[in-house]
């Protein structure tokens, strides 16, 4: 029987790392201290010599944040546990430069973290303990803060937060394609395609204002197969 495989989206959000970002604002529910997952694809397009960031949650003090530079050879998932950034550094940004990578990672406050690229464990460690927050009302995908600093140069689609963390089997079930709804406090399919807004589909209804970053198709952008 021939292999088959699916194209999973038409659009994706591009930001040209020029201030480019997603604002969500909310009332608190992706303050997540117990135990978090992020899932997105994500394309970095060139490499640079300053951070270019995936999301950050927080305020000054940054409660997670996910980003990339090159010069570090490395992805950064960092938390801030009791008083400190605790960073974990995994993957080589140069293997997938220019490519859709499916990127998940974890915080789970008793067992500690993991970081997955395409549905593979890529690291993971012991840091445990609740993240502290420090809410300020906004949860930004594509740069560091709300001015746009640090945006990411590259594309971002089909972004997702869990108050679980989650299991390799779902992780895995996410990269090939298959929804997992248990869990789910923010979707941004971002396949809209046009206009200012990225809607929010877990229900919640926390959507995002995009701030520069412009819509691109790819109506086969990245194939998946079934199994």
């Amino acid at each position: 029987m021939p292999e088959k495989y699916i194209a999973r989206k038409k659009y994706a959000l591009k930001f040209d790392g020029e201030n480019d970002l997603v604002d969500v604002q909310h009332e608190g529910e992706l303050t997540l201290q117990e135990r978090v997952t992020f899932s997105l694809w994500w394309k970095v397009e060139e490499d640079t010599e300053d951070f270019q960031y995936a999301f950050r949650g927080g305020d000054d003090t940054n409660d997670y944040l996910l980003r990339v530079r090159d010069t570090y050879g490395s992805y950064e998932w960092v938390t801030f546990i009791n008083g400190s950034l605790e960073f974990m550094r995994f993957g080589d940004p140069i293997d997938y430069e220019g490519e859709w990578i499916h990127m998940v990672v974890i915080h789970d406050y008793e067992e500690g973290r993991r970081a997955y690229i395409n549905g593979e464990l890529i690291a993971e460690d012991d840091v445990t303990g609740e993240i502290d927050e420090d809410f300020d009302g906004h949860f930004v995908i594509g740069a560091e803060r709300l001015d746009g600093t640090k945006s990411t140069s590259g594309n971002i689609d089909d972004f997702r937060i869990y108050d679980e963390a989650l299991s390799e089997l779902e992780i895995q079930a996410l990269y090939k394609g298959h929804e997992v709804k248990d869990g789910l406090v923010g979707h941004w399919k971002m396949n809209e395609g046009s206009g200012d807004t990225v809607y929010d589909s877990s229900g919640n209804e926390n959507h995002g204002t995009i701030e520069g970053a412009t819509w691109v198709g790819y109506p086969y952008k990245y194939l998946t197969k079934i199994v």
